[in-house]
């Protein structure tokens, strides 16, 4: 088993030397590519055939044909021109005219697999050879004008690329952990996780650890890498914080629905009217997000409010302690407008001017609470609470209901 090499090459003439592979292989520069460890060349080098020789049936790969490739080939590069015999056994024999020839076995080398698997000890020569051959994709030969039969499998690249992608996923993972929780909080809601602001800081990291996850199962770790650290992400997040505080709110006018700036947002006015055959919540975001520039100071703004906030991050004596100071009994009816606003069961109906529940459905009820002016409609609303205890308990009893009803299913993510 050898290789002959024949012609010119680098300035130096050759004619017919039978060479020793690896130094063929350094030759024409493949050898750190076929044996990248020396001394160490256990393992097998692989061939994988182009996918125009391979064929489908059954949802199975199958080869069409057998590839025979003759075991001598020419190539140009750079000026200079070679020719590789490849060879298992040579004999010398004589012709009709009586003239020594040398014969060479065997004549064809056959590629019956969609890969073929070589030992790197047993088959040096051939594996240089086929590395070497004009129709190998990553041949120094190759005219890349032409369609490959076969390429090399790089090993190696494929194995820096897994540990370079496994290192990325190792970093990413590390710079969510380490995330400030303010941010973490605001790309959770950016990435769609659900009640952010009933979890305290662990299970909403944990529940996007999960969604990370679930990414890198499915084969989308990159998508979701870049999904979680884009603008889109950061800016629904933060629609979404504004959202939740009640500094956005969704109103009715005209058949249709609306976005407008709460009366104690830093900005006032409308913000967006969604179009019909829309989602309203996904409608808003793509809209913030193609005019951010307008809108991102005042949402930014907004989100600095200080608003009720809910049972999170709050241990046991801290929770009985805001039971008896900011419980909905004892809070101020401004208070639990804006905790109704959080949990989008009222808006400002423009078509009827008057303040409205929103039901589990997210449609407004028929009739109306009360009718004020728009202006500061949450300080006139919260004045006709102060003097209508009955219309205060129903909205105390939807809030106490609501929040119940999120720990509940707050505790059941966290147990999935």
């Amino acid at each position: 088993m050898g290789l002959e090499i024949n012609g010119t090459w680098a300035g130096k003439r050759y004619k017919f030397e039978e060479m020793d592979a690896y130094e063929v292989a350094k030759l024409f520069g493949v050898y750190e590519q076929l044996f990248p460890e020396k001394g160490k060349l256990r393992g097998v080098v692989q061939f994988v055939l182009d996918p125009s020789k391979v064929k489908t049936v059954k949802g199975q790969d199958r080869q069409i044909k057998q590839e025979r490739l003759p075991c001598t080939f020419s190539g140009k590069k750079g000026g200079s021109t070679i020719s590789i015999r490849y060879f298992d056994t040579k004999s010398v024999s004589m012709n009709e005219k009586g003239e020594e020839q040398t014969n060479y076995y065997p004549r064809k080398i056959e590629l019956t697999q969609k890969t073929t698997s070589l030992d790197r000890e047993k088959n040096v020569s051939k594996i240089v050879f086929l590395a070497l051959y004009k129709v190998c994709g990553s041949s120094p030969f190759y005219n890349s004008r032409d369609r490959a039969t076969y390429s090399l499998k790089d090993v190696i690249k494929e194995t820096n690329t897994y540990i370079d992608v496994a290192m990325e996923r190792i970093e990413f993972q590390q710079s969510i952990i380490k995330m400030n929780i303010n941010v973490l909080r605001t790309r959770a809601k950016g990435i769609g996780v659900s009640n952010v602001d009933t979890l305290k800081d662990k299970t909403v990291m944990a529940h996007v650890l999960m969604k990370l996850e679930a990414a890198e199962m499915s084969g989308n770790f990159a998508a979701f890498k870049k999904k979680f650290e884009s603008d889109y992400s950061s800016i629904r997040g933060q629609v979404q914080e504004a959202l939740d505080r009640g500094r956005i709110v969704q109103v009715t006018g005209g058949g249709q629905f609306h976005y407008d700036w709460d009366a104690h947002a830093p900005s006032d006015g409308r913000i967006c009217s969604v179009q019909r055959g829309h989602s309203p919540i996904e409608y808003l975001f793509d809209y913030m997000v193609n005019n951010w520039a307008m809108h991102s100071n005042n949402v930014k703004l907004a989100n600095k409010f200080e608003y009720t906030i809910p049972d999170r991050l709050l241990d046991e004596n801290e929770k009985e302690e805001k039971k008896e100071k900011k419980s909905t009994k004892n809070c101020s009816s401004l208070e639990l407008i804006q905790e109704a606003l959080r949990f989008s069961m009222l808006t400002y109906d423009h078509t009827t001017k008057s303040v409205k529940y929103i039901n589990k459905k997210g449609v407004l009820d028929t009739s109306p609470l009360v009718a004020v002016p728009f202006t500061d409609w949450n300080q006139a609303f919260a004045k006709e609470l102060d003097g209508n205890k009955e219309m205060r308990n129903k909205l105390t009893s939807k809030i106490n209901g609501k929040r119940m009803f999120l720990k509940k299913e707050s505790k059941k993510e966290v147990v999935s």
